[in-house]
């Protein structure tokens, strides 16, 4: 398992690049199939099936340049020479320009070894670091993995090494290699390629090479003949046989570099002790790294045990949903058996309540009279909607916005929001000199109403048609089929919560 995810990979997490088993696809009795595939093991099997390998080596290089740009490279690897299996020195391309650059080309060159030829474009990439397959942390492994595969091109990142098969067609530019036994030369040339054309040197050019020539071996000369005569001297000035001078010599020599050599010796103790400290520094932080990795898989074990777990609670959490969504309509379906609404034969398309009819359409005109009696039969009939309006926000947990306070034939309602002067309080019974405050009443208990069907998404009709509305409300929330009516869930809220509670205390004992 690689620890550098894709789409963090950079140009200057690259830290070596290495090409394996190269061979023509000419070298084959049969070529190897080019379709799409990152599978190694059918690379493998299709290559060990190829036939026998031609016995020639290679001279390669690679150079590395910015997307489609061919002809002007930043990095050349030097020339690994008579092999099939290059490996390049390590590059650095950290701190440098390109060094966040996700996509670049690579061009792979190589001719015969020992042989004269021009250089030959064998592949060219256009590459994407997140393409890449993982391998192993070390080259042994890596080659283990792909010892049966042809043409495979190798990188070595900052956390092991990653293949991208040449054969492959998944990001489908890579160019065709050398075709059968001969190696044939592109067409084109990249500039960096091309030779530079020399000119002949003149006479006078070649006569004064001559006379650097001779002045060269006279230069040798000279200087052999001027050891000779400074080993002439030191022995003619040093004699052996005077052992006083001898000492003398020493004495002066260790008085004169004796402050010289302390000095050195303290710097030498001084470098000693950074270069432990050095080493001190470097161990802790390599025990950093292998505790942070530790701490990484522990923490990936987590994760996925808690992801696990989430999926099974999601689906659980939709049936304690779909249970209470149940329960709920047959709490609505209760009370519309309760307070039952029909709709009567009338021309108005009036609705009625325990026999008791709204008329909604006179209520809404400007100027409306009522005998006393039906006066007590729509303040009757009011008591009861605010009762059922009541109920409804309470089960359906919908805090009204404008509240009630139902008291059957004299109940009141509220408004909070208004900026009115005098009192907020307005009678939901009509009695002589409150009709005005009475049709407000009615509106504020309209919007209430339509505040139920917005929070259920269900569309209202008429403003002031309030037993029409409900109906619709109960038709809409009740269309539950008897067979989901018992339904029951696996799993209550209660034991739902217990499990949560157990779930976490268990991840967090295996992190610790």
């Amino acid at each position: 398992m690689s620890y550098l995810p894709p789409p963090q990979r950079r140009l200057r997490h690259v830290v070596c690049v290495s090409v394996r088993n190269i061979l023509p696809k000419g070298g084959h009795p049969r070529p190897v199939s080019t379709k799409s595939s990152t599978n190694l093991r059918e690379l493998s099997s299709t290559s060990k099936n190829a036939g026998t390998l031609r016995n020639v080596l290679y001279d390669t290089f690679i150079s590395f340049h910015e997307c489609f740009q061919y002809d002007k490279p930043f990095y050349i690897t030097e020339i690994s020479h008579g092999t099939i299996n290059p490996v390049f020195q390590d590059v650095h391309f950290a701190g440098t320009s390109l060094s966040r650059k996700i996509t670049f080309s690579m061009m792979v060159w190589v001719r015969e070894s020992k042989s004269k030829n021009d250089w030959v474009l064998f592949k060219r990439i256009n590459l994407k670091l997140s393409f890449l397959n993982y391998l192993g942390p070390t080259l042994e492994k890596a080659e283990k993995a792909v010892k049966d595969v042809r043409n495979i091109l190798l990188l070595n990142l900052v956390d092991g090494w990653y293949y991208y098969p040449l054969e492959s067609n998944l990001i489908a530019m890579a160019t065709d290699g050398i075709q059968s036994d001969k190696l044939k030369t592109v067409k084109s040339k990249p500039s960096f390629l091309k030779s530079r054309e020399l000119k002949s040197c003149s006479f006078d050019q070649i006569i004064k090479l001559s006379n650097v020539k001779f002045s060269i071996i006279d230069t040798i000369g000279f200087k052999h003949r001027l050891s000779i005569q400074i080993d002439h001297l030191i022995s003619s000035t040093f004699r052996t046989d005077s052992a006083q001078q001898i000492e003398a010599i020493k004495h002066r020599l260790a008085y004169q570099y004796a402050p010289r050599v302390e000095m050195l010796s303290r710097e030498n103790t001084s470098l000693q002790n950074v270069i432990s400290k050095l080493r001190t520094n470097c161990d802790r932080l390599r025990s950093l790294i292998k505790n942070k990795n530790t701490d990484t898989e522990i923490l990936a074990k987590v994760l996925h045990s808690l992801r696990e777990s989430h999926g099974s609670l999601l689906v659980r959490v939709e049936e304690v949903q779909e249970y209470v969504s149940i329960q709920k309509s047959r709490l609505i379906k209760d009370l519309s058996s309760i307070f039952s609404i029909t709709q009567t034969n009338g021309k108005h398309h009036e609705h009625c309540m325990f026999g008791l009819i709204f008329p909604h359409a006179k209520i809404s005109s400007s100027n409306f009279q009522f005998l006393r009696s039906q006066e007590l039969e729509i303040n009757a009939l009011l008591g009861y909607v605010v009762q059922l309006v009541h109920l409804l926000a309470t089960y359906l947990r919908c805090p009204l916005r404008y509240p009630i306070q139902a008291f059957g034939s004299n109940s009141y309602i509220s408004d909070p929001i208004s900026r009115l002067k005098g009192s907020r309080v307005f009678p939901l019974w009509i009695k002589d000199g409150t009709v005005y405050r009475f049709q407000y009443a009615i509106m504020l208990l309209t919007k209430n109403v339509k505040q139920l069907m917005d929070h259920e998404k269900i569309k209202s009709i008429e403003a002031y048609h309030l037993l029409g509305n409900l109906q619709i409300l109960f038709v809409c929330l009740t269309n539950t089929a008897d067979s989901e009516l018992n339904f029951k869930p696996k799993l209550d809220l209660e034991q739902l919560k217990i499990h949560l509670h157990s779930q976490n205390t268990q991840s967090l004992i295996e992190a610790e």
